[in-house]
């Protein structure tokens, strides 16, 4: 697939359609896939795997197209949201299924 010493703005910028669709595809799974299967990650077991996965979405985040910065960006503001201010209660529609050890997210939003 993409190896992960891969310069991926470069990489999109020098590629084809084809390979530009993939680094595309390849934000949209990494974002997706992490959205909705955070809480299931999130643990000392698969800290590598969440930790790659990140490092991808970093250098997916230097492509110069604006499209894939914005889908980079959407879940970086879910992922900074969730870890920056905790005592802000989320909107379900965020993480739907997201739940932390001590924190459940309501459907709506409160601030202390």
């Amino acid at each position: 697939m993409v190896p992960p010493s891969t310069d991926m703005a470069a990489a999109y910028a020098t590629s084809d359609d084809d390979d530009q669709q993939l680094i595309s595809n390849l934000a949209l799974f990494l974002t997706n896939y992490l959205h909705h299967h955070l809480r299931l990650i999130e643990n000392p077991e698969n800290q590598e795997l969440l930790i790659n996965a990140h490092l991808y979405l970093i250098k997916i985040s230097t492509v110069d197209d604006r499209e894939v910065f914005k889908i980079c960006l959407e879940y970086w503001a879910k992922v900074s949201c969730l870890n920056r201010i905790p005592s802000i209660q989320l909107t379900s529609s965020l993480f739907p299924n997201y739940t932390r050890r001590s924190r459940t997210f309501p459907s709506t939003i409160s601030t202390p």
